[in-house]
Formats: C-alpha cells, structure tokens, sequence
C-alpha cells in the first residue's frame, strides 16, 4: 500500500516531485533511480514497523536495525531508519493496522482452542500459514475454480463475476476455508466440524448460510 501510493505521489504532475521531473520519461527514470536508491531501506522499514505491529516482545528495535543494514552494507543511522518509518506512515496516513485474512485466521483459531482443547493450535497455525501462502500464489486459478463450482457454470456471465466479487473480497470467508483445509491435512477432528464452528464464531453465533456454503469449496480444490 506504501508503494502505491508514493508512486502516485512521484508521478503525479501536481506534485513538487511530478513537476520537477520534465518529459514523462525523464519523470519515470529518475523515479526509479529514487525507488532503487532506497529500495532496501523502504523494506527493511516496512518490515520494522510490521515487527512493532504483530511480535510485540521480539520488536526489531534501531540498534538490530542499523546492525543488520550495515552487514549487507548500507550505511544508514538510526536518524534515517527513524525518518523512513515517519515518512511511510504519513504516506499511509498513520493507517496500517488492516485486518487481512491471517488475522482472521489466527483469531477463529484462538478462539476455537479455547473452545476446544483438543485443537492442536501451534500446528494448526503453522498448517494454515502454509496453506494461505499456497492461496495466494494461486488465487487467480483458486477462485476461478470456485466461481465455476459455484455457478455450476464454466463460463460466468459478467454479473455472475461482479456478484462474485463479494466472495474474492470476503476475508473471514477465506480464513475458514484455510482453517478447514488445516483440518482436513492434520486430520485432528473431522474438518466439517471446524467449518461449523467457524462459521458460527465468525458470525456472532447467528447462522450464515452465505459463509457457510463455501469453504468445502476450498477442500474440493
């Protein structure tokens, strides 16, 4: 989302930085000379405020910072590491705290070993994280699949995609799936049950048939 939006920012002709940059193309090659010459800091500050965000007690502080940058040989100071974060987070407009489909995840599973201690959680977690990466890769072909499942069609119409869209961007969705698919590879207990409770979880204890519906779905695939 950082890189978005600085990009827009870089290349917008209404900026100090778009209108300093000429013709289109000189714009465009001394945005990537800008981007290329902090690429590693702009990563390494993503990846810093992300560890303040989620590890809590294992926070990548200035000093392991500066340390680690100064390994790979990039000369940078704690004042720099400092004004980079600030930079990405007024960019970001002090935004960064989005729920995305692991939070989900490790909440129903939070709440589905407190419910159940036979829920091995620690594996699950591990299972889950593993089987979301493998989603993401191939998400396009996944939910491509699932609208054809779904649809019993194998060419969707246009509104069948637009209403689908609701499906593609409904994380809680996606994280019960994940958690079934986690189920049904370590075979603790039958990965229907799991769905149930999920679904129920994730609804407030009312029925969903919507939510419901899907995540067998993911086995399938």
């Amino acid at each position: 989302r950082y890189m978005i939006k600085h990009l827009e920012y870089l290349l917008d002709p209404n900026t100090e930085p778009g209108a300093a940059g000429g013709q289109p193309g000189d714009l465009q090659g001394s945005v990537l000379v800008k981007l290329r010459d902090r690429f590693m800091l702009t990563v390494f500050s993503c990846i810093q405020l992300a560890s303040k965000l989620a590890l809590h007690c294992h926070i990548i502080d200035n000093n392991v910072g500066v340390s680690f940058l100064q390994s790979m040989g990039y000369n940078y100071t704690k004042e720099t590491l400092l004004e980079s974060e600030l930079h990405i987070l007024k960019t970001l407009d002090f935004c960064i705290s989005i729920p995305n489909p692991l939070t989900y995840v490790e909440m129903l599973l939070e709440v589905l070993g407190y419910n159940d201690s036979s829920v091995p959680v620690p594996q699950m977690h591990t299972v889950c994280q593993q089987v979301l990466q493998f989603i993401y890769l191939q998400r396009n072909a996944i939910y491509h699949h699932l609208l054809q499942a779904v649809t019993a069609c194998p060419s969707p119409t246009v509104e069948q995609r637009v209403k689908f869209v609701t499906v593609k961007e409904d994380s809680m969705l996606l994280a019960i799936g994940v958690i079934a698919v986690g189920a049904f590879i370590l075979r603790f207990t039958s990965w229907e049950q799991v769905t149930q409770d999920g679904v129920y979880q994730s609804s407030g204890g009312q029925p969903c048939s919507w939510r419901a519906e899907h995540p067998a779905r993911f086995i399938d695939l």
